[in-house]
């Protein structure tokens, strides 16, 4: 049960409403006005056709994309043949959007802190387990796409 709260999906939604929470009740410094805070909505839109895309092709070829399970599949075409790890690239890109968004420096916390749980913990973990799963197949294919884009 804890593994599941610990999933990218939910530390995304997390992220995305203390974003918009910080920014309301503690926003250091507004670093966008409106209008220009509308630009927020091109990322945000941008980050959910990557993730969209990318669990369509889990969906697809009938995969895990549970983060704390056993990969069963390996998959390198659509989003993959560009990004190891396009569904964090998606959420990343989306919570960018929401600080944009928001206006504030404070609201960058939820990127920030995105991209380091993402880096640091989820994706070592992931490439651990392809590379025991996958072995030289994974290693060749982490050679020719990166990580992010």
């Amino acid at each position: 049960m804890t593994r599941r709260l610990a999933v990218p999906p939910v530390l995304f939604a997390v992220l995305g409403v203390a974003a918009v929470l910080v920014g309301r009740y503690l926003p250091l410094i507004r670093w966008l006005e409106a209008p220009a805070t509308v630009l927020g909505v091109i990322p945000v839109l941008a980050g959910m056709a990557v993730c969209g895309s990318a669990w369509r092709r889990f969906t697809r070829v009938r995969t895990n994309l549970w983060t704390f399970e056993d990969p069963g599949r390996m998959i390198t075409a659509g989003p993959f043949a560009h990004s190891r790890n396009p569904m964090y690239l998606g959420f990343q890109t989306c919570l960018t959007g929401i600080a944009i968004l928001v206006g504030t420096v404070s609201a960058l916390i939820a990127p920030v802190t995105f991209f380091l749980v993402a880096r640091y913990w989820y994706i070592p973990f992931e490439e651990q387990r392809m590379v025991s799963v996958f072995g030289p197949e994974y290693t060749d294919y982490a050679r020719q796409v990166r990580r992010w884009l």
